[in-house]
């Protein structure tokens, strides 16, 4: 594949992450996708094959970047439980707050079909028993199976917010997109758990790679 083929391709993967983004992944379609990247629809069969190939494409990518950034957050030394989830609690808050659609693609067969089988499923998974190992190589006095409690709390606390985030505002007036209420509610939210009265004043989380 030369160069102009690899922009081409990544041209229409950058486009089906705004498709999602706009309508959802239940609306997909060879026609639209098109449309959104400027292409015609033969130049998609060319580089993808089908619809299901396309979106299965699109997906690995987003979740592998996420996969990267997450262990880049993980593996830092941190003094305590506290500055860990900080940093990543945030992250997680500000990208799926920013991409919304990518983060409910990711768990639509979860959720809809009751698949967890799914490589974002099993990722999930693996994900979150990295962050609870971590957090007992730190916190050595605290019980795992109370750290598994309240990180399952903790992650909870964060999805609900990006997945429903018309429900929260339009119900109670929560809005998370702006920066500042986010820094808030994570430190509010980890106040529960580990004493932090600082940490993200000056720390803005990275961009989330798609």
């Amino acid at each position: 594949m030369d160069l102009s083929q690899k922009l081409t391709k990544e041209k229409i993967i950058e486009a089906t992450i705004n498709f999602i983004e706009k309508y959802g992944i239940h609306s997909i379609t060879i026609r639209g996708i098109a449309k959104e990247a400027g292409v015609n629809s033969a130049a998609i069969n060319y580089y993808f094959r089908s619809k299901e190939n396309l979106l299965e494409e699109t997906l690995k990518l987003t979740i592998k970047n996420f996969q990267d950034d997450y262990y880049a957050i993980i593996q830092k030394q941190y003094q305590n439980p506290g500055e860990l989830l900080q940093a990543l609690l945030l992250y997680l808050l500000a990208g799926s707050m920013k991409y919304p659609g990518i983060t409910k693609a990711h768990l639509y067969e979860s959720f809809v079909n009751n698949d967890k089988s799914n490589f974002s499923s099993r990722l999930f998974k693996k994900l979150l028993n990295c962050l609870i190992d971590k957090i007992s190589e730190i916190d050595r006095e605290k019980d795992k199976d109370d750290i598994k409690i309240f990180v399952t709390q903790l992650i909870s606390a964060v999805l609900m917010p990006s997945l429903f985030s018309g429900l929260f505002k339009g119900s109670i007036g929560l809005d998370l997109k702006d920066e500042d209420a986010q820094k808030k509610y994570i430190n509010d939210l980890i106040n529960h758990y580990y004493h932090v009265d600082k940490g993200l004043e000056n720390w803005h989380p990275g961009p989330m790679n798609l």
